[in-house]
């Protein structure tokens, strides 16, 4: 699980990065990083207890191997087309 996971959440977490660097100039610029600690903390926690309940035969290795890893890729295209949408939004009142 851990050859699999650990590849798959560093390009999850690289990618996680393109929408958190947009700041909002009248926003605190903190509020990010925050959000991208917790989001890390709470996507490794998630790997390991997918990985226990593998190792224990709670879950199957075939959904315990993607399942975490396609809630943090449908987080990541929410905050893509959120971004997207802001950005167009800006844009339409220049």
């Amino acid at each position: 699980m851990w050859r699999i996971g650990l590849p798959l959440s560093a390009l999850n977490l690289a990618l996680l990065a393109i929408p958190l660097s947009f700041v909002n100039p009248r926003a605190s610029r903190s509020a990010n990083l925050v959000f991208a600690l917790l989001t890390y903390m709470a996507y490794s926690n998630l790997i390991s207890v997918s990985q226990a309940w593998v190792s224990q035969g709670k879950i199957s290795f075939h959904i315990g191997w993607w399942a975490v890893h396609l809630v943090m890729l449908l987080l990541l295209l929410a905050m893509f087309y959120r971004r997207m949408r802001v950005r167009s939004a800006l844009r339409r009142g220049l």
